[in-house]
């Protein structure tokens, strides 16, 4: 318990590896949606022990992420429910609830006199859960207004697949949160491209300030300790 203690965010960000690259390994196998689900499950569940000791914050996420979790597996059991209703609710209660666990991260971080190494992979955490957050964002968009995202390839016939969709847009995502921008994929609308300024100026905010605050204090805390033995 001890151990799990210290490495808590460690736990979280190998699910979150998990989740974000699972895809572009399996994603054309007739397993993949099941596997998507049972690890998206997994990085709710490490969320709720991880970061919301709080009762009151534990009681925000479990009615943020409990609906996020029964609309990912009515699909299985009830395959005669209209889809769309149930993903954009998805996406859109699965943003808010990264969101919240994002918002949940940094204010620990700021909180703690001392950071560990295991406070830098929970910074890394909250990067991650940002561009999936985004990704959700963009799904939920996309379902409401079809045409919000364009191509330089005839990309938008295979949004019909769900999930690669979905797959797509949090690629984009991370593009846009890294700045990388290859321009394959593009925002068609306004509002789309107001959403996409928010994303890449928050990616490099939180890269700039607060993970470079991390590892500073970090860095500065271990050469504290030998200049003390010293």
């Amino acid at each position: 318990m001890n151990l799990l203690a210290r490495r808590k965010y460690e736990i979280l960000l190998v699910s979150l590896i998990a989740l974000v690259f699972i895809y572009p390994v399996l994603g054309h196998s007739a397993d993949f949606r099941v596997l998507f689900d049972l690890l998206l499950t997994v990085v709710f569940l490490s969320a709720l022990l991880v970061l919301f000791s709080n009762r009151r914050l534990r009681i925000t996420a479990l009615v943020l992420g409990g609906p996020v979790t029964v609309a990912m597996w009515t699909g299985y059991f009830w395959t005669d429910l209209p889809r769309k209703p149930i993903a954009v609710g998805f996406h859109s209660l699965t943003a808010v609830f990264l969101f919240f666990v994002v918002i949940t991260l940094m204010r620990k971080f700021y909180r703690e006199r001392s950071v560990t190494s295991d406070a830098v992979y929970g910074a890394f955490c909250g990067y991650l859960l940002l561009g999936l957050a985004f990704g959700h964002v963009y799904s939920t968009i996309e379902y409401l207004a079809p045409g919000s995202f364009r191509g330089a390839e005839p990309i938008v016939d295979r949004f019909e697949a769900e999930w690669h969709r979905h797959f797509l847009l949090m690629y984009f995502s991370f593009m846009t949160l890294t700045t990388v921008g290859y321009g394959d994929l593009t925002a068609a609308g306004d509002f789309v491209r107001g959403m996409v300024v928010i994303e890449a100026v928050t990616g490099q905010f939180y890269l700039a300030v607060l993970v470079a605050e991390l590892i500073g204090r970090r860095v500065g805390q271990r050469y504290g300790r030998e200049g003390d033995k010293v």
